[in-house]
């Protein structure tokens, strides 16, 4: 987590403070220790090279793990408990060099879906895995589309995305979505996302070079009730829904 310690920012490692601690709530009952470092950092070159280099030599945090062994015999042996100590450094050990220093803060919900864990085989969502992060995605992209006033009706699965194409952070989407329905698993997309793959009878355009529909996704796909330039089409089992 971020916190001061002499005056200066420094992260200090889950196993650096004890369970009290990491418990521990302020009068308006948040975690005192509550700011979690996703390890987003801005740094100057200047900075890097001048201050950071040179100091890293000196900054090290033990942490003790199970470490595998070789018996007499020479077989491997993996202890049940701490037996040794490893000395590790992070690039965020030299924030107390810094003399100019922000913290941002920011909703974790979207911005922050970590992927360090294989995914589960049962049928479940295991934490930190590819699962849980595109479920956050779903969720995220569905919030941007009922904030823009559009409604998202849950069909056969929850997939829900919108491409960079059409909105990098929920904007501009009311002007496409609003009072549409939309129905999952859905896409909502714009032409240049199907620009590695075009139609080649009409460039997916929807209409080929004899001026009539393509038969293609393109120039089957309708126009949505209650857009101007929002188009749907299904393909790849997908409702994609196309802004013109």
């Amino acid at each position: 987590v971020v916190a001061m310690k002499g005056g200066k920012y420094h992260i200090v490692e889950y196993s650096e403070i004890d369970e009290a601690m990491a418990k521990q709530r302020d009068g308006s009952g948040l975690l005192v220790y509550r700011s979690a470092n996703i390890c987003n950092h801005c740094f100057s070159l200047e900075f890097l090279v001048n201050t950071a280099l040179p100091a890293l030599q000196t900054s090290y945090h033990i942490a003790r793990k199970k470490i595998p062994q070789a018996d007499d015999a020479g077989n491997t042996v993996k202890p049940t408990e701490n037996n040794g100590i490893k000395l590790e450094m992070f690039i965020f050990d030299v924030f107390p060099l810094s003399k100019n220093m922000v913290v941002v803060e920011c909703e974790r919900a979207t911005n922050f879906a970590p992927v360090k864990n294989a995914p589960s085989t049962d049928g479940t969502v295991a934490p930190d895995s590819p699962q849980s992060a595109r479920q956050m995605i779903f969720a995220m992209c569905k919030k941007w589309l009922t904030n823009a006033g559009a409604t998202v009706v849950e069909g056969e699965s929850k997939i829900c995305e919108v491409t960079p194409f059409v909105s990098y952070d929920g904007q501009y989407l009311d002007e496409h979505v609003k009072g549409c329905t939309l129905i999952s698993p859905c896409l909502v997309a714009s032409r240049k996302d199907f620009d590695k793959a075009k139609c080649r009878s009409c460039g997916n355009t929807g209409i080929d070079f004899m001026g009539q529909s393509c038969s293609c996704e393109f120039g089957t796909a309708k126009s949505v009730p209650g857009s101007k330039n929002l188009k749907h089409m299904f393909r790849n089992g997908v409702n994609v829904y196309l802004i013109d």
